[in-house]
């Protein structure tokens, strides 16, 4: 298999090879992975942050350990700050969900 060497903005290279099914001959896609990370939490993406609240909640009503150090408010903050536009209020939703999984669990 042949190298590749990863330039600075790289996090990884992916190469991916898959035979369609009743095919002999494998094809073979390849490409690199640019860190698109923003600096920081806060300066990341509506979609990301609420997302990242979204699964943070899940984890934390599984008992996670680690999300120990993560509490509730954390996760309502998290979501509040990445509401956008909320059609519909199902963000608004969450963070009132989190609200109650946090006085359930006092």
């Amino acid at each position: 298999m042949q190298e590749h060497n990863l330039h600075p903005d790289e996090i990884a290279f992916l190469r991916l090879r898959w035979k369609e099914p009743g095919e002999d001959v494998s094809a073979l896609a390849e490409m690199p992975l640019i860190n698109a990370l923003a600096p920081s939490f806060d300066e990341a993406g509506i979609e990301l942050r609420f997302s990242a609240a979204v699964a943070a909640f899940g984890q934390r009503l599984r008992g996670n350990p680690e999300l120990s150090t993560t509490n509730w408010s954390d996760i309502a903050t998290w979501a509040n700050n990445a509401r956008g536009s909320d059609e519909g209020g199902f963000r608004a939703e969450l963070v009132r969900l989190v609200g109650l999984a946090e006085s359930v669990a006092r």
